[in-house]
């Protein structure tokens, strides 16, 4: 399988962004301001043949922070037709703000 690239709306595809689509953002507020966790999730529909994940998977990523600091996660996850989930691998990186204030 080609390479998937993150997709505005959540989608992933082996095609580029088409036009010059916003950078898809959100917000987390503090865990005693808010305790739930938000996310972005970006998935494929139903892949029309069984994909072997094998070896190292690396995940490009352009970021930016307006706090200190920030953990970045990232799980990769099959879900079946079912909608039941099976971990496949996961990624964790912690950032540091670098910028001028």
């Amino acid at each position: 399988m080609d390479r998937l690239l993150l997709q505005p709306g959540g989608g992933l595809s082996t095609k580029p962004v088409q036009g010059s689509a916003e950078p898809e953002s959100f917000t987390q507020k503090a865990v005693y301001e808010d305790p739930t966790v938000h996310c972005l999730r970006y998935s494929t529909g139903p892949l029309p043949n069984d994909v072997e994940v094998t070896g190292p998977l690396a995940l490009h990523l352009e970021a930016s922070i307006d706090i200190d600091d920030t953990n970045w996660m990232v799980d990769l996850v099959d879900v079946d037709p079912q909608g039941h989930r099976q971990w496949v691998s996961a990624g964790y990186l912690k950032a540091k703000y670098r910028g001028n204030r």
